[in-house]
């Protein structure tokens, strides 16, 4: 439960800075400034934001201890066709190529590895030790 609220207060942190700086709402209003100006407002905001993140992980680490629990390979699955899903959508949305202004193969090999690393660690990091069996030739029920 600690882990998860560090990582949900880590996130909501991040999101209510980021919304409340004057130079990123002057600059992108759009975006920017959902966050109303009075303290009742931004203290209820954070706690929903702190709710929200906290059932997001918390369904997250539910989900892979189910699926490791099942069989392994259902975990992988997962982890596969969350992927899958991801470069789908950045290739719908033309945006899988990644930043740096390089050659189109050079580029395209850079975008795939980067967004495999990030996507990786990004999802791999609410993911529970899964290496509890010494041997893995034998199945622990």
């Amino acid at each position: 439960m600690v882990a998860c609220s560090s990582i949900a207060f880590t996130s909501s942190t991040i999101s209510y800075d980021l919304d409340t700086a004057p130079n990123k709402r002057r600059g992108n209003p759009g975006v920017y400034g959902f966050i109303r100006n009075s303290p009742t407002a931004r203290s209820a905001t954070f706690l929903c934001l702190f709710t929200l993140s906290l059932s997001h992980v918390m369904s997250k680490f539910l989900t892979i201890a189910l699926l490791t629990s099942i069989d392994g390979d259902l975990t992988i699955s997962f982890f596969a066709g969350d992927m899958i899903l991801f470069w789908t959508y950045k290739l719908l949305r033309g945006d899988f190529r990644y930043w740096p202004n390089l050659p189109p193969v050079l580029s395209a090999v850079i975008s795939v590895c980067a967004r495999f690393i990030i996507k990786t660690l990004v999802s791999c990091l609410l993911s529970p030790n899964t290496n509890t069996n010494p041997n893995p030739n034998r199945r622990i029920n």
